[in-house]
């Protein structure tokens, strides 16, 4: 479900950032950042879900095993 629906705000009215697994990198950190500094929210939120695929595959692929690329083997790493 769309942030936007959830709080019933339109388009463009609040900042999202998504993210496989709530993996905070260098973007991630400067988006909220960047948001904090220029918008200065009264309130951030921070959504998940249930059986994420990301945080799922950081706990059955083994560190020593690639999951597929190199991009996706460092998102695991950071979830893990």
């Amino acid at each position: 479900v769309p942030p936007e629906v959830v709080f019933d705000q339109a388009l463009g009215e609040i900042h999202v950032i998504r993210v496989a697994g709530e993996a905070l990198d260098t973007s991630v950190v400067a988006s909220i950042e960047h948001a904090v500094l220029t918008l200065s929210p009264k309130l951030l939120v921070v959504m998940g879900h249930s059986r994420c695929e990301a945080v799922r595959a950081a706990l059955v692929t083994k560190e020593e095993e690639s999951a597929g690329s190199s991009e996706i083997d460092r998102l695991l790493s950071d979830i893990r």
